[in-house]
């Protein structure tokens, strides 16, 4: 395995950055090393915003009065120069453990899904997409603030929320920080590890409908006071399905040391693992004549003895904080990813009808048979730099940003129909009698350097500028094998991303914004690309946004209002003709309005809501021969609407009642606006019971009203991803 030269000298100076640091002469005093800093996430004790609390490592027993709190602390998704988010101009959003835990959010999908303006729309292959800002599947999976390779469609997949110290969102473009991803919004998934805070010791089990199973265990704490310190978390679930013979294992597992070698330097290493196996993996439901088949939602279609739809993904990563002087601050981390997953599925399926129940048939196609390699390695560097211009505070940051992603497919895909019963369909072998060897399909290579700047400047105590400047190479490397010939073929992308803002402190406590950003975006994973699809131009986007964020009432109220105008051209979209393929288009735009609200008016109560409304329309967009034109449409799968609505009520101290509503607008499904997924409402309703200082009691209902809806379209819109219906769970916490 060929190591990328630039890589090896990168991990070289991290590794050497400590025996420096011991070395250096100590002409100044040793303070302690800042906590509240996006450089120290491993041990942050507490991060705190908007409408969605976070606290970790904390007590969670108050855990109604701790989700509405001052929006003071830093999040590193939006800004690496340890700034509070009321100086940042742009839309953030935090949802910490206590608030996920409370609301009961068991995967990243739940949790991420009540956001201002975010809606999942995942499939299997594709386990974790998001709309966000009008562009489906423009949203960017970060893991502690890395990216995972190929994004939702290669890499991700729907992590438990037990091992999580908080999720991070940041809408709108985010290439200055994060490189070419997703223009809608980033989700960054920021695990626990290891802190010198007190960290008691956690069990969580519940059981839930359909046979469910979840189990959290976590302990953490200090090895040598103040030296050594280190956190396990193991987190676990198995599941049935009310969708007939489907049957989930899941397991993950979080491993953190922190060494504090002095006040000033710090080394965290870090190894996770997660893998799920799922059998006879839900495929989706055949629509009929265009509408959802509440009739069909048990039944399964995909149903093989020789079936497999796994995937495991190991992270190893190292994070060096060094105060290296007065107003000088280093970070660094390097990180490996291995992953594999591993498919055999029936996934197409069409509504062929008939005359009475006995005769009604579903077609099936698409027999899949591959498997995906991801080998991932990278690092990172940044400088901070804190002084002053012209006697005003700045703060000045330089980094530079280096991987490789070695990508390799091998499948054997049988191209066969058959007709089942509707209501009965057959369990059988299919690949047994095709063969289940896989040959090798494809190779692909992308190597990625980028080099950036980040500033915040107070012009006065009430006014400050933020800008940030990112130039990035990305090549690639693609070999299908499975093409006649062996085709090989190579791209360079290079691109420049700005965005510039300034935030004004009209009153105490009232931030209003107004910023300008660019990014970049491959459009679709580069992993898959076909070969004239690799060697299309990135898709550029530009933004405008305005809002306002304030604080009420010594923080027991806030609100935030963003507005905001996004133009991307040379836009990927699915080719009408060829869903599998992608084609690029002139321009997509979209224009919006986000709300998010808390209120605390009394310590009994807590009210959260947030509301997203967007247009988003395909401005330049024509395809087919004669050509139609889809221009003024909906891009598929955008709600216009999107709202989130919480209630809280702690009548006495041992017991809390919650409540959230949930609704969506229709969707479209076709670029031609013709079908639609109905809208949708959904509540979920929760009470707990703290029997014991350590011990607390949950029961919840999921999807109270039993509505049925969908959130996804599956091959063309002939099948439609439907939501669980009306379930149960019962749960138990102790903290030791």
């Amino acid at each position: 395995m060929r190591v990328h030269p630039a890589s090896c000298a990168l991990s070289a100076a991290l590794l050497a950055l400590p025996a420096a640091a011991q070395n250096l002469p100590q002409k100044h005093p040793q303070r302690p090393f800042s906590n509240a800093s996006s450089y120290a996430e491993a041990s942050l004790p507490a991060v705190t915003v908007a409408a969605s609390g976070v606290e970790d490592g904390a007590d969670d027993g108050d855990a109604l009065a701790r989700r509405t709190v001052p929006l003071e602390s830093a999040a590193a998704t939006a800004s690496r120069l340890e700034a509070p988010i009321k100086d940042i101009p742009a839309s953030v959003e935090v949802l910490g453990r206590a608030a996920m835990q409370s609301r009961g959010d068991r995967t990243v999908l739940e949790a991420a899904e009540k956001a201002a303006g975010l809606s999942a729309s995942h499939t299997p292959g594709s386990p974790a997409s998001f709309s966000a800002r009008g562009f489906a599947g423009g949203v960017s999976l970060l893991y502690n603030g890395l990216p995972i390779p190929g994004g939702a469609v290669t890499s991700s997949r729907v992590l438990d929320t037990g091992n999580l110290a908080r999720i991070e969102v940041l809408r709108g473009p985010s290439s200055v920080l994060h490189g070419a991803w997703g223009t809608g919004a980033v989700v960054n998934l920021i695990t626990r590890e290891a802190s010198f805070e007190r960290q008691r010791p956690e069990l969580d089990y519940s059981l839930g409908s359909h046979r469910a199973h979840r189990l959290h265990l976590g302990a953490g704490g200090a090895l040598k006071a103040d030296t050594l310190a280190w956190r396990l978390d193991y987190a676990g679930a198995h599941a049935h399905s009310p969708v007939q013979a489907v049957r989930t294992v899941k397991n993950q597992l979080n491993a953190s040391l922190l060494a504090r070698f002095s006040a000033r330097l710090r080394l965290t290493l870090a190894l996770d693992h997660a893998s799920d196996n799922t059998r006879n993996v839900y495929y989706g439901t055949p629509l009929i004549n265009g509408r959802l088949a509440g009739a069909l939602r048990h039944i399964n279609y995909n149903q093989l003895e020789d079936g497999i739809f796994k995937a495991r993904n190991t992270w190893l990563r190292v994070h060096l904080q060094w105060d290296a002087a007065p107003g000088w601050q280093v970070d660094g981390r390097l990180y490996a990813l291995k992953g594999f997953s591993d498919w055999r599925n029936i996934e197409k399926f069409v509504w062929l009808g008939g005359a009475a129940p006995a005769s009604q048939r579903v077609q099936r196609s698409s027999w899949v048979n591959l498997d995906h390699h991801r080998d991932l390695i990278g690092g990172r560097l940044d400088v901070l730099r804190r002084n002053q211009i012209a006697g005003r505070p700045n703060r000045l940051l330089a980094g530079v940003d280096l991987s490789r992603l070695q990508f390799a497919s091998w499948r054997n895909d049988y191209g066969g129909r058959d007709e089942v019963s509707a209501w009965q369909p057959p369990v059988v072998t299919r690949f047994g009698s095709v063969g289940r060897a896989k040959t090798p399909a494809r190779e692909t290579t992308v190597r990625q350097a980028s080099l950036y700047l980040e500033d915040l400047l107070e012009i006065t105590p009430q006014l400050k500028l933020m800008t940030g400047l990112r130039h990035e190479r990305i090549q690639g490397r693609w070999l299908w094998l499975d093409r006649s010939g062996h085709p090989q073929a190579r791209k360079t992308h290079r691109y420049t991303a700005w965005r510039a803002g300034v935030v004004y402190e009209a009153v105490p406590d009232l931030h209003l914004y107004a910023s300008l950003s660019t990014a970049a975006e491959p459009g679709s994973t580069l992993l898959l690309a076909n070969p004239q699809q690799s060697q299309l131009r990135l898709t550029t986007a530009r933004q405008a946004e305005i809002g306002v964020k304030q604080s009420l009432w010594e923080g027991r109220g806030e609100w935030t209002v963003a507005l905001y105008d996004i133009r991307k051209r040379n836009v990927f979209v699915p080719d009408p003709q060829r869903p599998a393929d992608r084609i690029a288009i002139g321009q997509q735009s979209s224009r919006g309005l986000e709300l998010t609200a808390a209120w605390r008016p009394a310590p009994q109560w807590q009210l959260q809501a947030n509301a997203a409304w967007v247009r988003a329309r395909y401005d330049d967009y024509q395809s087919g021969n004669p050509p139609v034109s889809y221009n003024g449409h909906r891009p598929p799968m955008t709600p216009a609407l999107a709202l989130n609505l919480g209630l809280g009520w702690r009548p006495a101290p041992a017991w809390q009642f919650d409540a959230w509503l949930r609704r969506l607008s229709r969707v479209y499904v076709n670029d031609a606006n013709t079908a639609t997924l109905p809208a949708y409402a959904t509540l979920d309703l929760s009470a707990a019971w703290q029997a014991s200082p350590q011990t607390e009691i949950t029961f919840r209902v999921r999807n109270a009203t039993n509505a049925l809806y969908a959130h996804a379209v599956h091959y063309s819109g002939t099948q439609a991803m439907l939501a669980p219906p009306r379930s149960y769970e019962i749960g138990v916490k102790w903290r030791f």
